[in-house]
Protein backbone atom coordinates (compact mmCIF):
# COMPACT_ATOMS: atom_id res chain seq x y z
CA UNK A 1 0.00 0.00 0.00
CA UNK A 2 2.93 2.17 1.03
CA UNK A 3 5.00 1.84 -2.64
CA UNK A 4 1.22 2.63 -4.28
CA UNK A 5 0.98 5.74 -2.10
CA UNK A 6 4.57 6.72 -3.44
CA UNK A 7 4.20 5.72 -6.66
CA UNK A 8 0.96 8.02 -6.87
CA UNK A 9 2.04 10.79 -4.83
CA UNK A 10 4.43 12.41 -7.36
CA UNK A 11 1.42 12.04 -10.54
CA UNK A 12 -1.04 13.54 -8.16
CA UNK A 13 0.98 16.25 -7.20
CA UNK A 14 1.48 17.22 -10.69
CA UNK A 15 -2.07 16.77 -11.79
CA UNK A 16 -2.69 19.38 -9.22
CA UNK A 17 -0.38 21.72 -10.73
CA UNK A 18 -1.96 21.32 -13.74
CA UNK A 19 -5.33 22.18 -12.84
CA UNK A 20 -4.08 25.03 -10.91
CA UNK A 21 -2.73 26.37 -13.95
CA UNK A 22 -5.35 25.66 -15.92
CA UNK A 23 -7.74 27.51 -13.51
CA UNK A 24 -5.10 30.42 -13.68
CA UNK A 25 -5.33 30.35 -17.59
CA UNK A 26 -9.43 30.16 -17.61
CA UNK A 27 -9.45 33.10 -15.49
CA UNK A 28 -7.02 34.97 -17.01
CA UNK A 29 -9.13 34.13 -20.32
CA UNK A 30 -12.33 35.32 -18.47
CA UNK A 31 -10.62 38.46 -17.60
CA UNK A 32 -10.03 39.62 -21.15
CA UNK A 33 -11.77 43.38 -21.31
CA UNK A 34 -12.07 43.34 -25.04
CA UNK A 35 -10.98 41.51 -28.41
CA UNK A 36 -10.04 45.29 -29.37
CA UNK A 37 -6.90 46.50 -27.90
CA UNK A 38 -7.17 50.02 -25.98
CA UNK A 39 -5.62 52.92 -27.60
CA UNK A 40 -2.73 54.50 -26.08
CA UNK A 41 -3.92 57.80 -25.05
CA UNK A 42 -1.66 61.36 -24.73
CA UNK A 43 -2.60 64.56 -23.40
CA UNK A 44 -3.59 67.35 -25.23
CA UNK A 45 -5.10 71.36 -25.28
CA UNK A 46 -8.30 71.56 -26.82
CA UNK A 47 -9.42 75.34 -26.51
CA UNK A 48 -8.03 75.52 -23.49
CA UNK A 49 -9.25 72.49 -22.23
CA UNK A 50 -6.72 69.55 -20.92
CA UNK A 51 -8.14 66.06 -22.51
CA UNK A 52 -6.54 62.36 -21.52
CA UNK A 53 -7.20 62.28 -25.76
CA UNK A 54 -7.86 58.14 -26.26
CA UNK A 55 -9.27 58.49 -29.90
CA UNK A 56 -7.85 57.91 -33.38
CA UNK A 57 -8.26 61.48 -34.27
CA UNK A 58 -5.15 63.51 -35.20
CA UNK A 59 -5.09 66.48 -32.82
CA UNK A 60 -4.46 68.69 -36.41
CA UNK A 61 -8.01 67.73 -37.55
CA UNK A 62 -9.96 68.14 -34.55
CA UNK A 63 -9.64 72.23 -35.99
CA UNK A 64 -12.07 71.41 -38.32
CA UNK A 65 -14.82 72.49 -38.17
CA UNK A 66 -18.49 71.23 -37.47
CA UNK A 67 -20.29 71.36 -40.91
CA UNK A 68 -21.00 69.49 -43.85
CA UNK A 69 -18.10 70.87 -45.50
CA UNK A 70 -15.99 70.26 -42.38
CA UNK A 71 -17.03 66.84 -42.53
CA UNK A 72 -15.99 66.11 -45.71
CA UNK A 73 -12.63 67.91 -45.47
CA UNK A 74 -12.16 65.30 -42.70
CA UNK A 75 -12.76 62.14 -44.88
CA UNK A 76 -10.73 63.26 -47.71
CA UNK A 77 -7.60 63.98 -44.87
CA UNK A 78 -8.70 60.50 -44.06
CA UNK A 79 -8.59 59.16 -47.95
CA UNK A 80 -5.00 60.86 -47.83
CA UNK A 81 -3.24 59.67 -44.73
CA UNK A 82 -4.48 55.79 -46.24
CA UNK A 83 -2.85 56.48 -49.34
CA UNK A 84 -5.90 56.60 -51.41
CA UNK A 85 -5.14 60.09 -53.10
CA UNK A 86 -1.51 59.82 -53.65
CA UNK A 87 -1.58 59.37 -57.39
CA UNK A 88 -4.52 62.19 -57.93
CA UNK A 89 -1.66 65.20 -56.98
CA UNK A 90 -4.52 67.76 -55.96
CA UNK A 91 -4.40 69.47 -53.11
CA UNK A 92 -7.63 70.52 -53.84
CA UNK A 93 -9.41 67.57 -54.01
CA UNK A 94 -12.54 67.20 -51.79
CA UNK A 95 -14.51 63.77 -51.66
CA UNK A 96 -17.98 63.03 -51.19
CA UNK A 97 -19.23 61.34 -48.14
CA UNK A 98 -19.62 57.35 -47.82
CA UNK A 99 -23.33 55.91 -48.20
CA UNK A 100 -25.46 57.18 -45.41
CA UNK A 101 -26.59 53.68 -44.51
CA UNK A 102 -23.10 52.84 -44.16
CA UNK A 103 -22.51 55.70 -42.01
CA UNK A 104 -24.98 54.44 -40.08
CA UNK A 105 -24.10 51.16 -39.34
CA UNK A 106 -20.51 52.81 -38.53
CA UNK A 107 -22.07 54.63 -36.00
CA UNK A 108 -23.16 51.78 -34.68
CA UNK A 109 -19.41 50.19 -34.23
CA UNK A 110 -17.95 52.85 -32.26
CA UNK A 111 -20.99 54.15 -30.45
CA UNK A 112 -19.53 52.50 -26.84
CA UNK A 113 -16.68 55.07 -26.83
CA UNK A 114 -18.91 58.22 -26.31
CA UNK A 115 -21.08 59.93 -23.80
CA UNK A 116 -24.40 59.53 -25.62
CA UNK A 117 -27.34 57.61 -25.95
CA UNK A 118 -27.92 55.53 -29.17
CA UNK A 119 -30.02 52.80 -28.07
CA UNK A 120 -33.70 53.36 -28.84
CA UNK A 121 -35.45 53.60 -25.85
CA UNK A 122 -38.24 50.56 -24.74
CA UNK A 123 -41.71 50.99 -25.66
CA UNK A 124 -44.42 50.32 -23.45
CA UNK A 125 -46.16 47.25 -25.50
CA UNK A 126 -50.15 47.53 -25.20
CA UNK A 127 -51.44 45.12 -22.37
CA UNK A 128 -53.68 41.70 -23.23
CA UNK A 129 -56.44 44.33 -22.39
CA UNK A 130 -56.26 46.67 -24.80
CA UNK A 131 -55.68 44.52 -27.17
CA UNK A 132 -59.11 42.36 -26.35
CA UNK A 133 -61.35 45.57 -26.50
CA UNK A 134 -59.59 45.80 -29.88
CA UNK A 135 -61.18 42.46 -30.53
CA UNK A 136 -64.85 42.68 -29.05
CA UNK A 137 -68.13 44.52 -31.19
CA UNK A 138 -68.37 48.12 -30.45
CA UNK A 139 -71.32 48.21 -29.07
CA UNK A 140 -70.18 45.67 -26.30
CA UNK A 141 -67.00 48.19 -26.22
CA UNK A 142 -69.94 51.26 -25.72
CA UNK A 143 -71.76 49.19 -23.10
CA UNK A 144 -68.49 48.05 -20.80
CA UNK A 145 -67.31 51.83 -21.29
CA UNK A 146 -70.66 53.48 -19.99
CA UNK A 147 -70.95 50.89 -17.07
CA UNK A 148 -67.17 51.30 -15.67
CA UNK A 149 -67.29 47.33 -16.58
CA UNK A 150 -63.66 47.51 -17.30
CA UNK A 151 -60.88 47.63 -14.69
CA UNK A 152 -57.48 49.94 -15.92
CA UNK A 153 -56.03 49.53 -13.10
CA UNK A 154 -53.46 46.85 -13.99
CA UNK A 155 -52.92 48.46 -16.98
CA UNK A 156 -52.05 51.68 -14.89
CA UNK A 157 -49.47 49.57 -12.44
CA UNK A 158 -47.70 48.82 -15.76
CA UNK A 159 -47.12 52.32 -16.94
CA UNK A 160 -45.89 53.39 -13.75
CA UNK A 161 -43.68 50.22 -13.38
CA UNK A 162 -42.33 51.37 -17.39
CA UNK A 163 -42.03 55.06 -16.04
CA UNK A 164 -40.10 53.82 -12.78
CA UNK A 165 -37.70 51.32 -15.32
CA UNK A 166 -37.01 54.16 -17.54
CA UNK A 167 -35.78 56.63 -15.33
CA UNK A 168 -33.47 53.95 -13.55
CA UNK A 169 -32.62 53.00 -16.65
CA UNK A 170 -31.75 56.68 -17.82
CA UNK A 171 -30.08 57.20 -13.87
CA UNK A 172 -27.59 54.50 -14.88
CA UNK A 173 -26.62 55.67 -18.54
CA UNK A 174 -25.94 59.35 -17.31
CA UNK A 175 -23.80 57.84 -14.71
CA UNK A 176 -21.80 56.25 -16.75
CA UNK A 177 -21.51 58.70 -19.60
CA UNK A 178 -20.34 61.45 -16.67
CA UNK A 179 -17.82 59.08 -15.35
CA UNK A 180 -16.93 59.18 -18.66
CA UNK A 181 -16.53 62.33 -18.89
CA UNK A 182 -14.74 63.28 -15.91
CA UNK A 183 -12.00 60.59 -16.99
CA UNK A 184 -11.57 62.28 -20.42
CA UNK A 185 -11.13 65.55 -18.83
CA UNK A 186 -9.46 64.66 -15.44
CA UNK A 187 -8.69 68.39 -14.44
CA UNK A 188 -12.11 69.45 -14.22
CA UNK A 189 -14.48 69.69 -11.48
CA UNK A 190 -17.96 68.82 -11.88
CA UNK A 191 -18.96 72.41 -11.79
CA UNK A 192 -16.27 73.01 -14.31
CA UNK A 193 -17.39 70.32 -16.76
CA UNK A 194 -21.03 72.02 -16.39
CA UNK A 195 -19.70 75.39 -17.64
CA UNK A 196 -17.75 74.07 -20.50
CA UNK A 197 -20.20 71.23 -21.23
CA UNK A 198 -20.60 72.61 -25.06
CA UNK A 199 -16.94 72.76 -25.85
CA UNK A 200 -16.77 69.06 -24.40
CA UNK A 201 -19.49 68.40 -26.43
CA UNK A 202 -17.71 69.71 -29.54
CA UNK A 203 -14.61 67.99 -28.44
CA UNK A 204 -16.76 64.38 -28.80
CA UNK A 205 -18.44 65.13 -31.84
CA UNK A 206 -15.41 66.03 -33.91
CA UNK A 207 -13.99 62.84 -32.98
CA UNK A 208 -17.11 60.92 -33.61
CA UNK A 209 -17.34 61.85 -36.91
CA UNK A 210 -13.21 61.01 -37.58
CA UNK A 211 -14.26 57.53 -35.94
CA UNK A 212 -17.26 57.47 -38.00
CA UNK A 213 -15.83 57.80 -40.85
CA UNK A 214 -12.45 55.90 -40.32
CA UNK A 215 -14.48 52.95 -39.66
CA UNK A 216 -16.86 53.58 -42.49
CA UNK A 217 -13.90 53.35 -45.05
CA UNK A 218 -11.78 50.51 -43.44
CA UNK A 219 -14.99 47.95 -42.82
CA UNK A 220 -17.12 49.02 -46.30
CA UNK A 221 -17.73 45.33 -47.49
CA UNK A 222 -18.25 43.98 -43.57
CA UNK A 223 -20.81 47.23 -43.15
CA UNK A 224 -22.78 46.45 -46.62
CA UNK A 225 -23.66 43.17 -45.68
CA UNK A 226 -25.28 44.50 -42.41
CA UNK A 227 -26.51 47.35 -44.54
CA UNK A 228 -28.47 45.04 -46.96
CA UNK A 229 -29.83 43.09 -44.01
CA UNK A 230 -31.21 45.97 -42.09
CA UNK A 231 -32.77 47.43 -45.15
CA UNK A 232 -34.14 43.86 -46.13
CA UNK A 233 -35.91 43.91 -42.77
CA UNK A 234 -37.24 47.86 -42.47
CA UNK A 235 -40.15 49.05 -43.25
CA UNK A 236 -39.02 52.96 -43.89
CA UNK A 237 -38.03 53.93 -47.03
CA UNK A 238 -34.34 56.00 -45.87
CA UNK A 239 -33.37 56.61 -49.01
CA UNK A 240 -36.13 59.44 -48.50
CA UNK A 241 -35.78 60.03 -44.83
CA UNK A 242 -31.61 60.44 -45.23
CA UNK A 243 -31.38 62.00 -48.02
CA UNK A 244 -28.45 64.01 -48.54
CA UNK A 245 -29.70 67.32 -48.15
CA UNK A 246 -31.12 66.04 -44.49
CA UNK A 247 -28.18 63.77 -43.46
CA UNK A 248 -25.52 66.15 -42.47
CA UNK A 249 -27.65 69.67 -41.21
CA UNK A 250 -26.31 69.19 -37.78
CA UNK A 251 -22.44 68.51 -39.04
CA UNK A 252 -22.53 65.54 -36.38
CA UNK A 253 -22.56 62.02 -38.68
CA UNK A 254 -24.17 60.27 -35.75
CA UNK A 255 -27.52 62.21 -36.21
CA UNK A 256 -28.13 59.97 -39.15
CA UNK A 257 -28.59 57.10 -36.55
CA UNK A 258 -30.68 59.38 -34.82
CA UNK A 259 -32.95 59.98 -36.98
CA UNK A 260 -33.18 56.17 -38.49
CA UNK A 261 -34.20 55.49 -35.00
CA UNK A 262 -36.83 58.22 -34.28
CA UNK A 263 -38.41 57.03 -37.96
CA UNK A 264 -39.22 53.52 -36.74
CA UNK A 265 -40.56 54.40 -33.90
CA UNK A 266 -42.53 57.10 -34.78
CA UNK A 267 -43.51 54.66 -37.53
CA UNK A 268 -44.43 51.80 -35.01
CA UNK A 269 -46.16 53.72 -32.64
CA UNK A 270 -48.37 55.32 -35.53
CA UNK A 271 -49.50 51.78 -37.17
CA UNK A 272 -49.86 50.68 -33.05
CA UNK A 273 -52.48 53.37 -32.34
CA UNK A 274 -54.13 53.51 -35.67
CA UNK A 275 -53.74 49.72 -36.98
CA UNK A 276 -54.95 49.14 -40.97
CA UNK A 277 -55.85 52.77 -41.40
CA UNK A 278 -54.55 54.51 -44.32
CA UNK A 279 -50.64 55.42 -43.87
CA UNK A 280 -51.39 58.95 -46.34
CA UNK A 281 -52.91 61.82 -45.04
CA UNK A 282 -55.17 60.79 -42.08
CA UNK A 283 -55.06 60.73 -38.63
CA UNK A 284 -52.26 58.16 -38.87
CA UNK A 285 -50.29 59.69 -40.86
CA UNK A 286 -50.66 63.14 -38.40
CA UNK A 287 -49.67 60.58 -35.60
CA UNK A 288 -46.28 59.51 -37.24
CA UNK A 289 -45.41 62.98 -38.48
CA UNK A 290 -45.58 64.24 -34.87
CA UNK A 291 -43.88 61.04 -33.03
CA UNK A 292 -40.95 61.59 -35.58
CA UNK A 293 -40.16 65.51 -34.57
CA UNK A 294 -40.77 64.32 -30.74
CA UNK A 295 -38.45 61.78 -31.16
CA UNK A 296 -35.80 63.59 -33.40
CA UNK A 297 -35.70 65.99 -30.83
CA UNK A 298 -35.10 62.99 -27.98
CA UNK A 299 -32.87 61.26 -30.36
CA UNK A 300 -30.82 64.21 -31.05
CA UNK A 301 -26.93 64.01 -30.55
CA UNK A 302 -26.02 66.50 -28.18
CA UNK A 303 -24.63 67.17 -24.49
CA UNK A 304 -26.29 70.60 -24.33
CA UNK A 305 -28.99 71.82 -21.69
CA UNK A 306 -30.93 73.90 -24.45
CA UNK A 307 -34.05 72.41 -25.56
CA UNK A 308 -34.14 75.21 -28.39
CA UNK A 309 -30.99 73.07 -29.76
CA UNK A 310 -33.09 69.58 -29.79
CA UNK A 311 -36.32 71.48 -31.52
CA UNK A 312 -34.37 73.30 -34.04
CA UNK A 313 -32.61 70.19 -35.12
CA UNK A 314 -35.79 68.37 -35.65
CA UNK A 315 -37.19 71.33 -37.83
CA UNK A 316 -34.31 71.42 -39.76
CA UNK A 317 -34.30 67.38 -40.94
CA UNK A 318 -38.28 67.30 -41.10
CA UNK A 319 -38.17 71.31 -43.28
CA UNK A 320 -35.35 69.76 -45.59
CA UNK A 321 -37.15 66.08 -46.03
CA UNK A 322 -40.47 68.00 -47.10
CA UNK A 323 -38.40 70.56 -49.57
CA UNK A 324 -36.74 67.14 -50.91
CA UNK A 325 -39.97 65.23 -51.54
CA UNK A 326 -41.22 64.69 -55.12
CA UNK A 327 -44.04 63.01 -54.33
CA UNK A 328 -46.27 65.07 -51.71
CA UNK A 329 -48.82 67.21 -52.81
CA UNK A 330 -49.07 70.97 -51.79
CA UNK A 331 -51.66 70.23 -49.62
CA UNK A 332 -50.15 67.50 -48.40
CA UNK A 333 -46.64 69.20 -47.60
CA UNK A 334 -48.71 71.80 -45.52
CA UNK A 335 -50.38 69.35 -43.36
CA UNK A 336 -46.73 67.50 -42.70
CA UNK A 337 -45.08 71.03 -42.09
CA UNK A 338 -48.25 72.10 -39.73
CA UNK A 339 -48.41 68.71 -37.65
CA UNK A 340 -44.18 68.68 -37.76
CA UNK A 341 -44.76 71.82 -36.16
CA UNK A 342 -47.05 69.99 -33.09
CA UNK A 343 -44.83 67.59 -32.78
CA UNK A 344 -42.52 70.24 -31.68
CA UNK A 345 -44.76 71.84 -29.44
CA UNK A 346 -45.33 68.26 -27.76
CA UNK A 347 -41.62 67.72 -27.06
CA UNK A 348 -41.31 71.23 -25.71
CA UNK A 349 -44.23 71.03 -23.04
CA UNK A 350 -43.21 67.44 -21.59
CA UNK A 351 -39.37 68.34 -21.39
CA UNK A 352 -38.12 70.37 -18.61
CA UNK A 353 -33.95 70.73 -17.44
CA UNK A 354 -31.84 69.42 -15.06
CA UNK A 355 -29.96 71.95 -12.41
CA UNK A 356 -26.41 71.49 -10.67
CA UNK A 357 -25.06 73.43 -7.85
CA UNK A 358 -27.93 76.10 -9.19
CA UNK A 359 -26.63 75.57 -12.65
CA UNK A 360 -28.55 74.21 -15.87
CA UNK A 361 -26.61 71.20 -17.51
CA UNK A 362 -28.86 68.72 -19.11
CA UNK A 363 -32.48 68.20 -20.30
CA UNK A 364 -35.22 66.39 -18.64
CA UNK A 365 -37.17 64.31 -20.97
CA UNK A 366 -39.98 62.29 -20.19
CA UNK A 367 -40.43 58.71 -21.31
CA UNK A 368 -41.55 57.89 -24.81
CA UNK A 369 -44.71 56.84 -23.73
CA UNK A 370 -45.84 60.56 -22.11
CA UNK A 371 -45.07 62.02 -25.10
CA UNK A 372 -46.71 59.32 -27.30
CA UNK A 373 -50.18 59.98 -24.69
CA UNK A 374 -49.67 63.91 -25.37
CA UNK A 375 -50.01 63.24 -29.28
CA UNK A 376 -52.76 60.91 -29.07
CA UNK A 377 -54.66 62.54 -27.52
CA UNK A 378 -53.88 65.64 -29.68
CA UNK A 379 -54.92 63.68 -32.63
CA UNK A 380 -57.79 62.20 -31.11
CA UNK A 381 -59.81 65.28 -29.16
CA UNK A 382 -58.09 68.39 -30.63
CA UNK A 383 -57.70 67.64 -34.48
CA UNK A 384 -59.50 69.02 -37.02
CA UNK A 385 -60.85 67.48 -40.34
CA UNK A 386 -60.49 69.19 -43.67
CA UNK A 387 -63.02 67.45 -46.09
CA UNK A 388 -61.47 67.24 -49.53
CA UNK A 389 -63.83 65.27 -51.53
CA UNK A 390 -68.32 64.55 -51.37
CA UNK A 391 -69.13 61.21 -50.51
CA UNK A 392 -73.06 60.65 -50.53
CA UNK A 393 -72.15 57.50 -48.24
CA UNK A 394 -70.29 58.67 -44.92
CA UNK A 395 -70.56 62.03 -42.81
CA UNK A 396 -69.14 64.54 -42.90
CA UNK A 397 -68.20 64.39 -46.96
CA UNK A 398 -71.91 64.11 -47.76
CA UNK A 399 -72.03 68.17 -46.42
CA UNK A 400 -69.59 69.28 -49.34
CA UNK A 401 -71.14 71.54 -52.10
CA UNK A 402 -68.26 70.59 -54.48
CA UNK A 403 -67.20 67.28 -56.12
CA UNK A 404 -63.89 67.93 -54.98
CA UNK A 405 -61.15 70.96 -53.54
CA UNK A 406 -58.21 71.91 -55.23
CA UNK A 407 -54.60 71.23 -52.95
CA UNK A 408 -54.40 74.95 -52.62
CA UNK A 409 -58.15 75.61 -51.08
CA UNK A 410 -57.00 72.81 -48.88
CA UNK A 411 -53.71 74.27 -48.22
CA UNK A 412 -55.27 77.70 -47.83
CA UNK A 413 -57.59 75.95 -44.86
CA UNK A 414 -54.59 74.54 -43.28
CA UNK A 415 -53.19 77.79 -43.04
CA UNK A 416 -55.78 79.05 -41.60
CA UNK A 417 -56.69 76.51 -38.85
CA UNK A 418 -54.96 77.09 -35.31
CA UNK A 419 -51.50 76.23 -34.71
CA UNK A 420 -52.13 73.58 -31.98
CA UNK A 421 -55.03 71.82 -33.76
CA UNK A 422 -53.76 68.57 -35.55
CA UNK A 423 -55.06 68.32 -39.73
CA UNK A 424 -55.81 65.73 -41.62
CA UNK A 425 -58.19 65.63 -45.22
CA UNK A 426 -58.66 62.17 -45.10
CA UNK A 427 -60.88 60.34 -43.31
CA UNK A 428 -62.44 58.85 -41.36
CA UNK A 429 -62.85 61.77 -39.42
CA UNK A 430 -61.96 62.03 -35.57
CA UNK A 431 -65.37 60.31 -34.05
CA UNK A 432 -66.17 59.45 -30.28
CA UNK A 433 -66.13 55.86 -30.94
CA UNK A 434 -63.35 55.55 -32.89
CA UNK A 435 -65.90 54.69 -35.99
CA UNK A 436 -63.22 53.17 -39.20
CA UNK A 437 -66.66 54.74 -41.30
CA UNK A 438 -69.41 57.73 -40.23
CA UNK A 439 -72.22 57.34 -42.40
CA UNK A 440 -74.64 60.31 -40.20
CA UNK A 441 -74.27 62.65 -36.95
CA UNK A 442 -77.77 63.66 -35.42
CA UNK A 443 -79.76 62.84 -38.20
CA UNK A 444 -83.95 62.04 -36.67
CA UNK A 445 -84.65 62.89 -40.57
CA UNK A 446 -85.59 58.72 -41.49
CA UNK A 447 -87.73 58.42 -38.08
CA UNK A 448 -91.81 57.96 -38.24
CA UNK A 449 -94.03 57.37 -35.42
CA UNK A 450 -93.54 53.13 -36.52
CA UNK A 451 -89.82 53.39 -36.02
CA UNK A 452 -89.74 54.63 -32.54
CA UNK A 453 -85.80 53.88 -31.27
CA UNK A 454 -86.07 49.89 -30.38
CA UNK A 455 -83.70 47.90 -28.38
CA UNK A 456 -82.02 45.20 -29.16
CA UNK A 457 -80.54 42.31 -26.88
CA UNK A 458 -77.10 40.01 -27.95
CA UNK A 459 -75.90 37.33 -24.76
CA UNK A 460 -72.05 36.50 -24.28
CA UNK A 461 -71.27 33.13 -22.86
CA UNK A 462 -68.14 33.10 -20.89
CA UNK A 463 -66.79 30.62 -17.77
CA UNK A 464 -65.01 32.55 -14.85
CA UNK A 465 -61.24 32.18 -16.08
CA UNK A 466 -62.78 34.67 -18.58
CA UNK A 467 -60.88 38.13 -18.82
CA UNK A 468 -64.34 39.62 -18.56
CA UNK A 469 -65.46 37.97 -14.99
CA UNK A 470 -61.94 39.00 -13.31
CA UNK A 471 -63.14 43.06 -14.81
CA UNK A 472 -66.15 43.12 -12.18
CA UNK A 473 -66.88 39.74 -10.45
CA UNK A 474 -70.14 41.04 -8.71
CA UNK A 475 -71.71 42.66 -11.40
CA UNK A 476 -71.65 39.26 -13.39
CA UNK A 477 -72.59 36.43 -10.79
CA UNK A 478 -75.95 37.88 -11.25
CA UNK A 479 -76.08 36.15 -14.59
CA UNK A 480 -73.91 32.93 -13.84
CA UNK A 481 -76.09 30.24 -15.05
CA UNK A 482 -75.84 26.73 -12.89
CA UNK A 483 -76.61 24.35 -15.56
CA UNK A 484 -73.75 25.30 -17.92
CA UNK A 485 -71.58 26.42 -14.94
CA UNK A 486 -71.49 29.60 -17.75
CA UNK A 487 -71.83 33.15 -17.23
CA UNK A 488 -74.61 34.03 -20.05
CA UNK A 489 -74.85 38.05 -20.13
CA UNK A 490 -77.16 40.28 -22.40
CA UNK A 491 -75.97 43.83 -23.48
CA UNK A 492 -78.79 45.80 -25.09
CA UNK A 493 -78.32 48.42 -27.27
CA UNK A 494 -80.36 51.12 -29.25
CA UNK A 495 -80.15 49.54 -32.99
CA UNK A 496 -82.61 51.49 -35.01
CA UNK A 497 -80.30 53.01 -37.83
CA UNK A 498 -82.79 56.34 -37.74
CA UNK A 499 -81.54 57.20 -34.45
CA UNK A 500 -78.15 56.20 -34.47
CA UNK A 501 -75.59 58.45 -34.30
CA UNK A 502 -72.24 59.20 -33.56
CA UNK A 503 -70.41 62.87 -32.47
CA UNK A 504 -67.84 63.36 -34.64
CA UNK A 505 -65.23 65.88 -33.65
CA UNK A 506 -64.03 68.72 -35.82
CA UNK A 507 -64.05 69.36 -39.40
CA UNK A 508 -64.08 72.15 -41.99
CA UNK A 509 -66.10 72.21 -45.27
Amino acid sequence: MKSIKNYFLPWLMLAIGFLILSCEKIEEDVNIPSQTPELETEIIDFKGLTVKHRFRTPAKDLTIELSEPGVKKMFTAIKKENGALQKTGSSQTVLELPDNALLIEATKEIAEQFPYDFEKEPLLERSELQKLLDTIPLELKIFLYQNNLIDFSEDAKRQEAHEIYIRELNEEKEQKFVEMIQNDFYQLSEEEIATHIELIDEYYKKNMNYEILLTADNKKTELALKVAKSRTASKVNYDVLNAICVATSSGTLANLLSIQNASEDAERIADENFPGMDPDDTRRDAMRHIMWNVLLAKYYVTLSSARSTRIDFAKRVTDAHEDCSTTNSVAAKEMDLHNNAIGRYVYGDNTGTRKFLGMTYGVSEAPTYTYMNDALNRVQNSSCYIVKEYNDKSYPEKLLSVDIKTDEQIKQQIVETDHNTVVYFKGPVANEHNLDVVTDLYDFSSCTEEDRPWMTTMYFTFNRNHKWYSMNPEFYDQYYDPDTDTYIVPFTWPANPCVYFVPVKCYRL
